[in-house]
């Protein structure tokens, strides 16, 4: 390979889309911050360039996994003095925030390259992106695209073809050794260049609020009301477990009827002896012990699915956050502990995405807590052994009542196990909210970073969209 080409950047930018454009593969996509936490690589269509499709990366101060992962690869891209480029990849309707990256890499020494990406979503919403005077206010080559519809992608292709040089990584910073402090800086400084380059090179519309923002802000107000928001995730939730249960039973029953059926047929065809036990009494009763949670794991991930498409997972657990952290957790495990309802096995999976790896093994440990579809049968023959029909408490079936308190009883101790857990080093502190007085500081820096701006001739409406696109 004569170039390597590293998409780097904010999860949900649409990295993994782009580089599935660039390079005709397939990896996967989602909507939730480490998907992707390893990196993929690709051949460039046409080319000999390797496309690398890095984890998702917020600064330049790696904290989580997936951002370690992609600064050592860059480091290691130093050290061996490869023909790197970093394409640096920024919701167009985001720009103050996603040009940090770019904007920090280029002052630590690597040449980078930034595709603005959803530029049709931003032309809807009215924002207009001169990718020619951001170009000149980063000093990198900037590509204005929209990844999924192909546009800008003949103009991306041609940025990112190999160079007659190759570039010069002996400057730049090894992220392994580099030190706290001087990435701080590096930091600051990027997001300083950020905050300037959008302020000459993004336009808003006039209107103070874009329609999509407005519109979310509407749905908070409702889904997360402090009254009305904890009923509307119960009645989700309800309905979500009514469609586990109620909606995957015939299916299961019908899985289930028609393994028996098929093992009672071959028995009859096969005669008595080692052979017809081993199909009749284990496989087909194995394979059918497994199957049959097949529906209701599909049912479960395609409900999350819906509700994720539709922005309320998020909520949801931002809902719940407050009430989980006394018990060191917070509202990534909502989808863990979720999808453990279900099945245990996807919902350690779903803890992958936790950033935190202390508090990812505290899912995983409490996961299993949770009751799963396979508890069912047994729960329902102690129940039905010591539980008598006749007991109806409030004038409610008594038998029932107790299977929700089993369920209750495994969320109850999962919670205080969790509570348990702080007390060992597998408990990591929550970071604190910065103090009234350190935001009031903050305000203060930045109104003085404002006045020096004016003082130096800073115009008057590149300030107005400087203000607006930080609001």
């Amino acid at each position: 390979m004569s170039r390597v080409v590293a998409l780097a950047g904010r999860p949900n930018t649409g990295k993994t889309t782009l580089f599935n454009a660039l390079t005709g593969l397939r990896q996967r996509t989602a909507n939730f911050a480490g998907c992707t936490v390893e990196k993929a690589s690709g051949t460039l269509r046409g080319g000999d360039v390797e496309v690398v499709d890095l984890p998702g990366t917020f600064s330049l101060l790696p904290q989580t996994e997936d951002e370690k992962v992609s600064f050592r690869f860059l480091s290691e891209c130093a050290d061996e003095g490869v023909d790197l480029l970093v394409l640096c990849v920024a919701e167009a309707s985001n720009l103050d925030n996603d040009l940090v990256l770019p904007a920090g890499l280029k002052a630590a020494g690597y040449p980078v390259a930034v595709a603005v990406n959803m530029i049709d979503e931003a032309r809807l919403n009215g924002v207009i992106v001169d990718a020619a005077e951001l170009s000149a206010r980063l000093g990198v080559p900037v590509a204005a695209i929209s990844a999924r519809d192909g546009e800008g992608m003949k103009e991306l292709d041609a940025l990112l073809a190999p160079k007659p040089l190759r570039a010069d990584l002996t400057e730049a910073a090894d992220f392994r050794r580099t030190s706290r402090a001087r990435l701080h800086e590096l930091q600051d400084a990027a997001v300083e260049a950020a905050r300037e380059a959008c302020a000459a090179s993004v336009t808003l519309p006039r209107r103070a609020v874009l329609p999509t923002i407005a519109r979310s802000i509407r749905v908070d107000r409702v889904v997360m009301h402090p009254v009305l928001g904890p009923v509307i995730l119960a009645a989700a939730m309800f309905f979500l477990f009514q469609a586990l249960f109620a909606g995957a039973s015939p299916i299961m029953d019908f899985l289930s009827g028609a393994l028996a059926s098929f093992s009672e047929a071959l028995r009859a065809r096969l005669p008595d002896g080692a052979v017809a036990s081993l199909l009749c009494d284990g496989a087909i009763p194995g394979i059918s012990a497994v199957v049959v949670f097949v529906p209701q794991i599909a049912i479960l991930f395609t409900m999350i699915g819906f509700l994720e498409q539709t922005g309320y997972l998020p909520r949801a657990g931002a809902m719940i956050d407050r009430a989980l952290r006394p018990f060191g957790l917070d509202g990534r495990v909502f989808i863990p502990f979720l999808s453990s309802f279900a099945c245990a096995i996807p919902g350690v999976m779903a803890a992958r995405t936790i950033p935190s790896e202390k508090r990812r093994i505290v899912t995983i440990l409490l996961a299993p807590l949770m009751t799963c579809s396979a508890r069912i049968p047994v729960y329902t023959l102690l129940i039905a052994a010591f539980v008598p029909p006749a007991f109806r408490p409030w004038g409610f079936n008594g038998q029932g009542v107790v299977m929700a308190a089993m369920y209750a009883f495994g969320i109850v101790i999962a919670l205080l196990l969790a509570l348990a857990l702080k007390f060992t080093s597998l408990h990591e502190a929550h970071p604190r909210p910065p103090s009234p007085c350190r935001r009031t500081a903050c305000r203060a820096r930045a109104s003085s970073r404002a006045t020096s701006g004016r003082a130096a001739g800073t115009s008057s409406s590149a300030r107005a969209r400087s203000s607006s696109f930080s609001a």
